[in-house]
């Protein structure tokens, strides 16, 4: 019984890590949708109009990744029935070494994902002005 209330424990750990990670995701979300919304969309400039569509579809996919994993948590979460075993993994967290580990990750790869959205950017801009050397030049 003991190796049943350890999952429970860790999964309820896991549950209160994971859902400030969410929190978090929420948040940059946010912060995106704010700089997509601010975007100037000129009228008669079909290419911008498209850039910030797909910038919307997107978000929306983000939004509903990170819900449906808030979802799939919270439902765990719920599964896990309490027990007095749970009580006594409250050093069941991990250490702030590894936190810090996988969050400077996960902005390494948001840094990264961003870059390739900016190139993708340049270069569709570059395609609509007439190829790379107009787009370098002004």
């Amino acid at each position: 019984m003991a190796g049943n209330g350890d999952a429970r424990g860790r999964a309820a750990v896991q549950a209160v890590w994971l859902e400030g990670r969410l929190q978090g995701l929420r948040d940059m979300i946010d912060g995106a949708f704010t700089v997509v919304e601010a975007l100037e969309t000129p009228r008669g400039d079909p290419a911008a109009i498209n850039r910030k569509i797909r910038a919307l579809i997107n978000l929306a996919r983000a939004v509903a990744a990170v819900e449906a994993a808030a979802r799939r948590i919270m439902t765990a979460a719920a599964r896990a029935p309490e027990s007095p075993e749970d009580e006594m993994n409250d050093g069941d967290r991990p250490d702030p070494e590894t936190v810090e580990r996988y969050k400077a990750e996960l902005l390494d790869r948001l840094e990264r994902h961003r870059a390739i959205v900016e190139a993708k950017r340049v270069a569709e801009d570059a395609r609509d002005r007439g190829g790379m050397e107009a787009a370098l030049q002004g």
